[in-house]
This record gives structure tokens, C-alpha cells and sequence, in this order.
């Protein structure tokens, strides 16, 4: 009994390490990601608002938005670094529409969620869609940095659209209180007709 136990235990603590990192999973086309997800929301970089809970942390080296792409250079050699982190409230997906090729092929750009390598977009990319999703749990930051592939100074891009898949907001547990109050009453109210 005591050895079954002991298994028990070792399974549950096994199984609890299991669920803490989140799995990504790369995204073919923008047609693929929009058939997974029921809710997303859209940059096309038309004007300088962006979406609502859409952010781009580019300091020190901000990029510039015209002709309804974004722009910018991802460079690991500048001090401090040219990264841009694209953060939104919590989501299940991030991908986009992305040119590598504005100022002739340089470096890969390499897509990060905290410290874990997502995917790669290549210098060769004219447009194409590069995306993401998660499936367990939900991320609220990626992080653009200079990829390695082939070994050049820097990359500059065009993000021509965003596509975010957003956590959708839970219900709140007192509508589920409500809910289950007025079943109650409505049992009450049969139970006294009778």
C-alpha cells in the first residue's frame, strides 16, 4: 500500500511539472491561424493608433510607421540593442505579414516569448505569414531580436499586419452565483405550487 502510494505521488509530481511551460506551435499561414482561433484582432499599421491593448516597446530605437507598414531594424551589435517587443494584454496567438527585404537581405529575425526561441523569420521573407500559437498557456510580450542566419549586421522589416488571437475575458464567478440563485428560485417557486 505504501509503495502505491509513494507512486502516486511521484506520478502527480511528475505530471505537475509537465503542465509548467508552455508549448508553441509555428502557424503556416494566415488562413491556418484564423481558422484555429474564433476571435482575433488586426493591425494593418494605417495610421499610428494601434488596436486596443496593442503596444511596441522599441525604445531606444523606435521605428517608424508610413504607407501602412511598420518599420524598424533589428541589430544585436548597437548599444544598448535594437529589439522590439510587441506586447498586447494576454494572448493565444501572434503572427503577421513580414518583408526582410526593404534594405537588401541581412539577418534572420529571431521571435521570442521570455527566453524561449518561438521561430525564426528569414532574410528571404517578402510578405509572407509568420505565426505562432500557444497551447497551454497565454503569453502577453514577443520580442524581435537579430537572428544569426546568415551571420550579417542587422535586419531592417516591414511588419505590414498583425494578427493576435486574445485570451478571451473570462465570466465573472458572481454570474454564475446569479445564475445558480435564480435556478433556485425557480425550484422554489415549483416545489410551493405544487
Amino acid at each position: 500500500m505504501k509503495r502505491l502510494l509513494a507512486l502516486g505521488i511521484v506520478a502527480l509530481m511528475s505530471g505537475i511539472g509537465g503542465v509548467a511551460h508552455a508549448a508553441f506551435i509555428q502557424v503556416g499561414s494566415e488562413s491556418a491561424f484564423l481558422g484555429y482561433f474564433s476571435d482575433v484582432r488586426v493591425e494593418d499599421f494605417e495610421d499610428e493608433t494601434f488596436i486596443p491593448g496593442l503596444s511596441i516597446d522599441d525604445d531606444p530605437w523606435p521605428g517608424s510607421i508610413h504607407d501602412g507598414v511598420y518599420e524598424n531594424v533589428v541589430d544585436e551589435d548597437t548599444d544598448p540593442p535594437s529589439r522590439q517587443s510587441y506586447i498586447f494584454d494576454s494572448m493565444w496567438g501572434f503572427g503577421g505579414l513580414f518583408d526582410c527585404s526593404p534594405n537588401t537581405e541581412g539577418a534572420s529575425i529571431d521571435v521570442y516569448v521570455g527566453t524561449t526561441l518561438v521561430m525564426t523569420i528569414p532574410n528571404t521573407a517578402t510578405g509572407e505569414f509568420y505565426g505562432f500559437r500557444s497551447d497551454t498557456d497565454p503569453f502577453s510580450e514577443v520580442i524581435f531580436r537579430e537572428g544569426v542566419v546568415p551571420a550579417e549586421d542587422k535586419e531592417t522589416y516591414y511588419a505590414m499586419e498583425l494578427v493576435i488571437a486574445p485570451v478571451a475575458a473570462p465570466i465573472p464567478a458572481t454570474i454564475y452565483l446569479l445564475g445558480t440563485g435564480l435556478a433556485g428560485l425557480v425550484g422554489l417557486r415549483a416545489r410551493f405550487r405544487k
